[in-house]
């Protein structure tokens, strides 16, 4: 799988994959939102996983743009991550989750519009940016909820 460099390509391909799951996400039950599937995660703890991403790349990016390692570039282990991040990060209703992976998608957009671009070159010279082609990932999930919500 290869990851894209460009912003403007991670730009749009990020909002069609955040449009389709938001859209998707709007239409799950809500009495469903907080149940585990598969003996794992409920939709709350999937959608809060990609919030947890999308906070931690977006640190990681901005860093790497003035030249800088990210101070929590280290992360060894993604499982430890995410249990840690949904244990702690807990929104609440289903409408407050939505409502904060809405504004993490809009910070990731509004941060790849804003690059200058002696900052789009310098990315696309050290692939800083190449984290964020999330789109791959977000149609993993965007399947699995699609799935979840035939049964």
């Amino acid at each position: 799988m290869k990851l894209e460099k460009s912003p403007k390509i991670i730009y749009e391909k990020l909002e069609k994959s955040r449009k389709l799951l938001i859209d998707l996400l709007e239409g799950f039950p809500e009495e469903d939102w907080f149940k585990e599937f598969s003996g794992k995660w409920s939709i709350n703890d999937i959608v809060t996983h990609l919030i947890g991403w999308d906070e931690l790349l977006l640190s990681q990016a901005k860093d790497w743009l003035i030249d800088k390692e990210p101070d929590n570039y280290k992360i060894i282990d993604e499982n430890e991550y995410n249990r840690k991040y949904i244990a702690e990060h807990t929104f609440g209703r289903k409408i407050d989750t939505l409502e904060k992976f809405i504004i993490s998608t809009e910070n990731l957009l509004k941060f790849l519009k804003s690059l200058s671009p002696e900052q789009v070159r310098f990315a696309l010279k050290n692939d800083s940016l190449v984290d964020l082609d999330l789109y791959n990932h977000d149609m993993e999930h965007y399947e699995q909820i699609k799935r979840l919500l035939k049964k």
